[in-house]
C-alpha cells in the first residue's frame, strides 16, 4: 500500500472492514488500490462501495421509486442523515490536516501556532482510533470502531491521532479472572505492516503507541515515518528516569519489559501517563526566558 501512496485512514477502514468479516485481505487488489488513491477526504469514504463492487455485489445504492410515504420520512430524516454524513467526514478532513503537520515537521500537533488548513487555532491529536477486544471461545477478537473526534490529549498531540490505538476491554475481560489479558497485550501489536506497543492503561482501556519499526513494509517518507520513535524515547520525552529518581529509585529497560526493584513503588511514575492521557486543551505558550527553577526546600524521604 506504501507503493501507491494509500492513505492512513483508507487503511484503517479497510482493516476494519476485514475484522468484521465484510472482506479479506486477498479481495484487497492492486485494481482496487488504484481506486482508492488520494487524500483520506477523497478516498477513505469510498472504501465500502469499491470493495463491495469488487466482490461482484453490484451497486449498493436504492433505485426504487419512492412513495409519498417514503419522501416524507425522507424529508424529515434527510437533515439528520446530512448531519450524520458531516460528523463521519470530519476525522477524515482531520487526518489531512495531522497529516500535514506530521510532514512540515514543526511539532504543529502540539497547538498555540495558529491557524492549519482552514482551522483557527488548530491542534491536533483530537481523533480516537478505538479496538474493541473480546474473547470467544479462548479467541481473542478485535474490532475496529468508526474513527471519532471527540477530545484530544498530550499524548496524542505529540505522537499523532493516527500512532495512537485504544484497546477497550469488554466487560467480561474487565472483571474474569485467569483472562490472559496481561500476556496477551504485553506483547506488540501488528497493525497493517506497522507496530504498536503498550505504553499505559486507564478506565479499562490499554494505549499502545505506534513504534519506528515495520514488518513486511518499508520505511514511507510520504507517510512521514521517519518522525516516529521509539518506546524508550516515548518514555524519556514524558517523564525521563534519570531526572525523576525520586520517584522510581532503581528501573531497568528491556524491550517492552519494565522490571523494577522493590525498594519503592511506581505508583508516582506511573500516575504521570495517567495526565498525558486526560483530556485537555493547548492554552498557553511559556517562553524559556520566562521560567524560573526554585530549588526544592527540604530533602526527598523514601
Amino acid at each position: 500500500m506504501e507503493r501507491r501512496r494509500i492513505s492512513w485512514g483508507v487503511q484503517y477502514e479497510l482493516a476494519r472492514g476485514i475484522l468484521a468479516e465484510r472482506w479479506k485481505w486477498e479481495d484487497v487488489t492492486d485494481r482496487v488500490l488504484e481506486r482508492l488513491q488520494g487524500p483520506n477526504a477523497v478516498a477513505a469514504p469510498k472504501v465500502r462501495s469499491v470493495m463491495t463492487e469488487a466482490m461482484g455485489e453490484g451497486n449498493t445504492r436504492y433505485h426504487g421509486d419512492f412513495g409519498s410515504t417514503t419522501r416524507e420520512l425522507w424529508s424529515v430524516l434527510e437533515p439528520k442523515a446530512r448531519r450524520l454524513c458531516e460528523l463521519m467526514a470530519l476525522p477524515r478532513n482531520e487526518y489531512d490536516r495531522e497529516q500535514d503537520a506530521i510532514l512540515e515537521r514543526q511539532s504543529r500537533g502540539l497547538g498555540l501556532k495558529g491557524e492549519w488548513k482552514g482551522v483557527k487555532d488548530w491542534y491536533g491529536g483530537r481523533i480516537q482510533q478505538v479496538v474493541r477486544l473480546s474473547k470467544s471461545n479462548g479467541t481473542f477478537r478485535y474490532r475496529l470502531d468508526q474513527p471519532s473526534m471527540q477530545r484530544s490529549n498530550r499524548f496524542a498531540r505529540f505522537l499523532g491521532s493516527r500512532r495512537i490505538l485504544q484497546i477497550k476491554l469488554s466487560k467480561d475481560l474487565q472483571f474474569a479472572k485467569d483472562s490472559g489479558i496481561p500476556e496477551h497485550l504485553g506483547s506488540r501489536f501488528l497493525f497493517c505492516g506497522r507496530v504498536f506497543a503498550p505504553f499505559a492503561s486507564k478506565d479499562s482501556s490499554v494505549y499502545m503507541m505506534e513504534l519506528n519499526e515495520d514488518v513486511d513494509r518499508s520505511l514511507d517518507h510520504h507517510q512521514g515515518d521517519e518522525t516516529r520513535i521509539s518506546l524508550w524515547d516515548f518514555i524519556e520525552w514524558h517523564n525521563p528516569l534519570s531526572l525523576n529518581m525520586n520517584q522510581v529509585r532503581v528501573m531497568f529497560y528491556s524491550q517492552l519489559t519494565f522490571l523494577t526493584s522493590l525498594l519503592q513503588p511506581m505508583g508516582k511514575w506511573l500516575a504521570r501517563f495517567d495526565l498525558g492521557l486526560s483530556t485537555s486543551v493547548p492554552v498557553l505558550l511559556f517562553e524559556p526566558k520566562n521560567i524560573e527553577f526554585i530549588e526544592d526546600i527540604g530533602q526527598y524521604m523514601a
